[in-house]
C-alpha cells in the first residue's frame, strides 16, 4: 500500500506544479498535446515542427515505451488552435501525429479523481489495520488469561 501512496503523492506534487496556461483575453487554453512522435524526439525538433503556428512559451517532452509525447504551451489560444489545424493527423517521420488542445486539463481531472479514490482506500486500509491490531491484542489477552499460572 505504501507504493500506491508514493504514486499518489508524486502525482499530487506534479499536479500542483503544473498550471494550465490560458489566454488572458479569451480564457481559452494555450497548450496542445502532441501524441505519436517517434521515440527520442527532442524539444528542439518539436519547436521546429510547430513554430509557424505562433509564439511558443514552453515545450515539455515525455518518453513512453511506444512513443514520445509533447506538451507545447503557446502565448495565445489562437496559436494553439492553429497548431491543431496545421498538425493534427499529419505525419512526422513515419508516425501519425495527434494534436489536441489542452489534453492536460482532462488528464489532471483524471489524476485528481485517482488521488481522491486513493485517499479513500488508504483510510479504509488504515481502519482495517487498526481493527486487526485491536483484534490481535484481544486474542493475546485471552490466551494469557487461559494459561494456568506457572508453578515454581
Amino acid at each position: 500500500m505504501k507504493f500506491i501512496q508514493d504514486i499518489a503523492i508524486s502525482y499530487d506534487i506534479r499536479m500542483q506544479t503544473l498550471s494550465i496556461k490560458r489566454d488572458s483575453n479569451t480564457n481559452k487554453p494555450c497548450s496542445v498535446c502532441i501524441e505519436g512522435l517517434p521515440l527520442k524526439t527532442t524539444a528542439d525538433q518539436v519547436t521546429e515542427l510547430i513554430k509557424g503556428c505562433g509564439q511558443i512559451e514552453k515545450v515539455e517532452m515525455l518518453d513512453t515505451d511506444e512513443c514520445t509525447l509533447s506538451l507545447v504551451i503557446f502565448t495565445t489560444s489562437d496559436s494553439a488552435l492553429a497548431a491543431v489545424k496545421a498538425h493534427n493527423e499529419t505525419k512526422f517521420g513515419d508516425k501519425d501525429l495527434f494534436v489536441t488542445i489542452n489534453k492536460l486539463d482532462f488528464e489532471l481531472k483524471k489524476l485528481n479523481e485517482l488521488g481522491k479514490k486513493l485517499e479513500a482506500v488508504n483510510k479504509v486500509v488504515d481502519q482495517m489495520q487498526e481493527l486487526n491490531l485491536n483484534s490481535n491484542d484481544k486474542q493475546q489477552q485471552q490466551q494469557q488469561q487461559q494459561q494456568p499460572p506457572s508453578s515454581q
